[in-house]
């Protein structure tokens, strides 16, 4: 046991960020937030039905992690705005919940007010057009303002069908055909090898167009409002589309719709998702018993006539991926990661040089049900990052778009914003960068972003600062100077881009990371007071890794990790450093939980040498955090 006069609180994490915004206003007709999970050992600050605050010792990644795991096991489904790129800030996350026609807004930052712990705020927020989403599903996006719905089900094509038909169903649409008497089978047929669509209609609402494609064990959904012209096309056999007023169903007529004028990017857009329908429609008629594959239109004839031989690579591309020779009027955005290019190849053949070519790059294909002769969409991933090729047939040439995150680069266009800074950046020196404290470390005035940890044995500093590498390294290293910091030449790394530096402090040693990230200098400064920690009782022995237990819930607590069985009373171990600890070898370790009488949990950490974490046990969740 260690005594709890050795320190003040056994797990504090204080962070400092520079952050703003604002939540989502809450529904008139709001659930109760209050009673919403919480984190385990969280402090109450304010608890109201509309709203609720309270401050938990943890980082805000860990938080945001654990809440979403407590919310997700209270039926609360996790979604992210669609067509945008996620923060990755550690000191600042929103997170988006919805629960049948409920919403959620999670707010995780730091809250000075309340000694730099981490503040997390509950709010309910409004769905102005709610969807759907299936159970068990996953990579949910959505926008309730389009409305758009986008994620991926682990359960067949016509359930997965049915369930949408089902629901929206329930919520006032109903289904949609040209065909009249269809029923809903007749419109969302089964097609497990394929895919399936389906059109839904609604007084005063646009209609709504689902597309379901089979990938890897998986059904990929797609349900988004569409133009009610879009419903002309369908409506092969003389039946109206729904008036614009209401985009509800007309009554039948055996005249035939107008032919629809293609002269704006809307209508262009028309003409991709109908490529998408009838995809969708082949791959439905091949998975039929004895069907015969649909018959094509043939493909645009190239200008130079006769087989196109294989496309091969143009010695060089302005963008991150390769081009075809005979490329037309190239051009490559990389600050907005977009490439464009007409090529006199047919539609095909383009397509085949880039499934050919994206192979070697590491990119891995993800089907489309936009697979024809006069139109391909090809989506490739790497490493999280997304390109989407789409190849068109314009005229007597392809148009070839380009776009996604693994095409953006650094190259800024001269004058952009981007530009801009990183020029005002490589002017910055030294003497330009004023000190200010966070966690108890040195760090420049001017930076976008900034994170400090602290526990009584450890302090930790994490900022993006828009400078060039040089001054900040004269920053450090004259403020490390003032406080006697001693740098030490083993082992030190200079260079333009990355800095790596070992220190010994009065309070123990430390180091110095910096690099360069999106035209910054990034900062990693950390020291770990082995006096005080040693005081306490908490350092390791050399070569192995310490877990300190706690549990503030009233019940026992019991734990089994690397083969032993630990208890830990109601109470120990919360507030200060007074539970049971042992010394394990650094790695990860799988281990298993139980407060009182309640179902076991199980969870895993990992340890380094000479580092100490802290396990608090909670009814629901473990947690742990560095202590030193």
């Amino acid at each position: 046991m260690l005594g709890a006069k050795r320190c003040s609180a056994f797990l504090l994490v204080c962070v400092t960020v520079l952050a703003g915004g604002s939540l989502a206003a809450a529904a008139q007709d709001a659930f109760d937030v209050g009673k919403l999970p919480r984190m385990p050992g969280g402090k109450e600050v304010f608890v109201h039905q509309t709203s609720t605050i309270y401050t938990t010792p943890a980082t805000v990644p860990q938080t945001a992690e654990v809440v979403g795991r407590l919310l997700a096991g209270a039926g609360w489904q996790k979604y992210v705005a669609p067509f945008s790129a996620q923060s990755t800030d550690p000191s600042l996350q929103i997170l988006s919940f919805k629960k049948a026609a409920q919403g959620l807004s999670v707010f995780i930052t730091v809250a000075p007010a309340q000694a730099n712990a981490t503040s997390v705020s509950y709010t309910p927020v409004a769905i102005a057009n709610d969807l759907p989403f299936p159970k068990g599903a996953n990579d949910i996006a959505f926008d309730p303002s389009k409305p758009y719905l986008s994620c991926v089900s682990t359960d067949s094509v016509d359930t997965t069908a049915a369930f949408f038909t089902g629901e929206l169903k329930a919520a006032g649409w109903k289904i949609w055909s040209a065909k009249e008497g269809a029923t809903a089978a007749a419109v969302v047929e089964k097609a497990d090898k394929g895919g399936a669509y389906g059109y839904y209609v609604r007084d005063g609402r646009q209609p709504l167009l689902m597309v379901l494609t089979r990938e890897d064990d998986k059904t990929r959904v797609e349900l988004k409002a569409v133009p009610a012209s879009l419903l002309v096309a369908e409506n092969k056999g003389g039946k109206p589309a729904p008036e614009s007023s209401s985009n509800a169903p007309a009554k039948s007529s055996n005249a035939p719709p107008p032919p629809p004028q293609k002269s704006t990017a809307d209508d262009m857009i028309e003409d991709m998702l109908k490529q998408a329908m009838q995809t969708a429609r082949d791959a439905m008629a091949q998975a039929q018993p004895g069907a015969q594959p649909p018959a094509r239109p043939p493909a645009a004839a190239p200008s130079s006539g006769g087989t196109e031989p294989p496309l091969r690579a143009a010695a060089a591309s302005p963008a991150p991926i390769p081009v075809p020779e005979g490329a037309d009027d190239v051009e490559y955005d990389g600050e907005d990661g977009k490439l464009e290019f007409s090529s006199a190849s047919s539609v095909s053949s383009v397509a085949a040089f880039y499934r050919n070519a994206m192979k070697p790059l590491g990119f891995r294909e993800q089907r489309s049900v936009i697979n024809r002769s006069n139109m391909v969409v090809l989506n490739f991933t790497k490493s999280g990052k997304d390109i989407t090729v789409t190849v068109m047939q314009m005229g007597n040439k392809a148009n070839v778009t380009a776009n996604g995150e693994a095409l953006v680069t650094m190259a800024a266009k001269p004058g952009s914003p981007k530009a801009q800074a990183a020029d005002a950046s490589d002017q910055v020196t030294e003497k330009d960068l004023e000190a200010e404290e966070s966690a108890g470390l040195p760090a420049p005035t001017r930076h976008t972003m900034m994170a400090g940890e602290q526990t009584p044995f450890r302090r930790e500093l994490n900022a993006s600062v828009p400078a060039n590498l040089e001054a900040v390294l004269g920053f450090y290293r004259r403020e490390l100077g003032k406080r006697d910091w001693k740098e030490q030449a083993t082992g030190a790394v200079v260079k333009p881009d990355q800095v790596a530096l070992s220190y010994i402090a009065a309070d123990g040693p430390a180091i110095l990371t910096l690099g360069r990230k999106d035209g910054e200098t990034t900062v990693n400064l950390k020291i770990r007071m082995t006096a005080e920690a040693t005081k306490a009782g908490v350092v390791p022995k050399p070569g192995q890794g310490r877990i300190l237990f706690g549990n503030p819930e009233n019940g026992e607590a019991v734990v089994t990790i690397n083969k032993q069985t630990v208890k830990i009373a109601g109470g120990v171990g919360a507030q200060a450093p007074n539970g049971p600890s042992i010394d394990v070898p650094p790695g990860t370790y799988k281990f298993s939980f139980r407060v009182g009488g309640k179902p076991g949990k199980s969870d895993e950490m990992t340890i380094g040498a000479d580092e100490t974490w802290g396990l608090l046990i909670g009814p629901k969740s473990a947690l742990t955090l560095q202590v030193y």
